[in-house]
């Protein structure tokens, strides 16, 4: 996107039941000259909605990593949290370590059905954003697919902004996880494009903007300012 054209470097799995991603990975974002900007993507592995908790990544490493604890690269184990000792335990932290937004990824077809009653995926989520919440870091859900949610979006992305049941979803979203319906922001994949689109990258800048926005809002809060 920010490269002009569509990229591929965290890869997805195809079904959507199982998390393709293993172990801790970051990204920096590049603009369209190949050159690094001063933003960090951390891909972990995603909360799956296995039988008793069971699958997905633990909640105890979701909060580990807020914290700065995890190393880019560190796998993640479903047995049991990455502790103190372990490859991949950043023992010393900085504010650069740290988590500064909190983006929650939801396949908008998904929204509905997963927190229609109370599973081990919600539990999950809403473990996370409290844990967020103490520590003042903000939370956002990109909410992703909305093409696929809605027959008139998939006609005309712009046709997103008046649909129902887009608005449904991200309403049903909202008082589920409590995530305000401001921080939820509707995007559409590039799924089977291989160019770029004018109207899908104007709803994925608006979203990254927004997250910008408050992970500097969180690292601001955390600087102390010199005296004098």
């Amino acid at each position: 996107m920010c490269q002009g054209r569509v990229t591929e470097k965290a890869l997805t799995a195809s079904c959507l039941e199982e998390s393709h991603t293993k172990v801790y990975k970051s990204y920096v974002m590049k603009d369209h000259r190949g050159r690094e900007m001063p933003l960090v993507f951390n891909d972990s592995m995603g909360v799956e909605n296995g039988e008793d908790g069971k699958g997905g990544v633990l909640t105890a490493d979701i909060i580990t990593a807020f914290k700065g604890y995890i190393k880019d690269g560190a796998k993640f184990h479903q047995n049991s949290p990455l502790r103190d000792g372990d490859l991949g335990y950043n023992k010393h932290p900085r504010l650069s370590d740290e988590v500064h937004c909190l983006v929650s990824v939801m396949h908008a077809q998904r929204i509905c059905g997963l927190l229609t009653q109370e599973c081990a995926f919600l539990t999950k989520m809403r473990d996370a954003r409290k844990a967020a919440s103490e520590l003042g870091i903000p939370h956002v859900v990109l909410m992703t697919h909305v093409d696929m949610c809605c027959p008139l979006v998939h006609k005309d992305l712009k046709n997103m902004y008046s649909s129902k049941k887009i608005k449904e979803a991200m309403q049903h979203c909202s008082n589920k996880l409590g995530v305000p319906m401001k921080c939820i922001f509707p995007v559409k994949n590039y799924f089977e494009e291989t160019a770029v689109d004018t109207k899908t990258d104007c709803l994925l800048l608006d979203a990254l903007e927004k997250i910008v926005h408050f992970a500097n809002d969180y690292v601001e809060s955390k600087v102390v300012p010199e005296e004098g």
